[in-house]
């Protein structure tokens, strides 16, 4: 996972708060992988933890973490092996949200440990997604404090969001699972959503945030969308965490849900979910090397006073 927060956007500092450090060092545990739900029955990959480790320097677009999955969560004897390939971006500006992910997965199972379970390795999800969020109180409602603990939440706040993206899913492998004939499929999308989030800071030191969406998207199969056929599905996404933030470090755990319908085949209505958590830990630095690289930033950035700039460049 990777983020991205842009500096010099307006803020209201009687609700939201920089860190007085110039860096973050920050580690991690998590978890993401996609489900299948066709009808009442679902299939679950046998997933990986993924621990990772990070470091962003305060006013500049460097903010870098990655991880690594070492191991299923569950008994490859079991529940099978899955082959997957997660790669996500979620960069957060002061009103803007992005989110770009490619997930790959191959070989999924079916019960649980006290049924009959029944795997699948040859079932395979792939889902490519572009999205965008507009946050229209952005000055006071602040994603950076809820979802990667670069900022502090003075205030509780709220705000109503919309946005739109572009999806790609292929499955294959389908018709041992689904009442399908098809074998394997490719569906395009582009949908929009709108909802609301609201963060609550419980104590000078706890933050509580949620936030939820709902849309509709449109698409078809490729060679149904050069009739020009579309169909609509819907969609729905959510966003929680919980954080302690102290003086020096901060602790954080966020998780990250979003369902899009993908096609009816005849009976059954499959849905993808997109499922992501993670724990955190943030350590706030000050170094003279970085305390550098970052006065040399603002200076690039200074304009001459008095200037007449319209608010597209004082606040991106």
């Amino acid at each position: 996972m990777i983020t991205g927060p842009v500096s010099g956007q307006a803020t209201d500092t009687a609700y939201t708060a920089d860190y007085p450090q110039d860096l973050r060092v920050f580690g991690y545990l998590g978890s993401s992988y996609l489900l299948l739900q066709g009808g009442k029955t679902s299939y679950t990959p046998n997933y990986p933890l993924t621990p990772g480790i990070g470091i962003a320097i305060k006013n500049t677009i460097i903010n870098i973490r990655g991880g690594y999955g070492i191991f299923p969560l569950k008994n490859s004897q079991d529940y099978g092996r899955s082959r997957t390939l997660d790669l996500q971006l979620h960069s957060y500006w002061k009103k803007l949200i992005f989110d770009l992910s490619f997930q790959r997965y191959k070989g999924f199972y079916n019960g649980k440990k006290e049924e009959v379970i029944t795997r699948y390795p040859d079932m395979a999800a792939l889902q490519v997604a572009a999205v965008g969020t507009y946050v229209f109180n952005g000055k006071k409602f602040s994603t950076r404090a809820a979802f990667e603990q670069s900022e502090k939440q003075l205030r509780s706040a709220g705000s109503f969001m919309i946005g739109g993206g572009l999806y790609y899913y292929r499955l294959g492998n389908l018709s041992e699972t689904f009442n399908s004939p098809e074998h394997s499929f490719d569906i395009f999308q582009v949908g929009a959503h709108a909802g609301y989030g609201y963060s609550w800071v419980m104590s000078p030191h706890w933050l509580l945030s949620a936030s939820g969406a709902i849309g509709a998207n449109i698409g078809n199969k490729p060679n149904q969308l050069k009739e020009l056929h579309l169909k609509v599905y819907p969609s729905a996404s959510g966003r929680f965490a919980i954080s302690y933030h102290s003086d020096s470090w901060a602790l954080g755990l966020s998780s990250f849900v979003g369902s899009k319908t993908v096609t009816p085949l005849q009976t059954d209505l499959i849905t993808i979910t997109s499922i992501t958590s993670q724990l955190t830990y943030v350590k706030y630095l000050n170094s003279p090397f970085v305390r550098k690289i970052v006065a040399r930033h603002k200076r690039r950035k200074q304009v001459p006073s008095g200037a007449d700039l319209p608010e597209a460049y004082t606040s991106r």
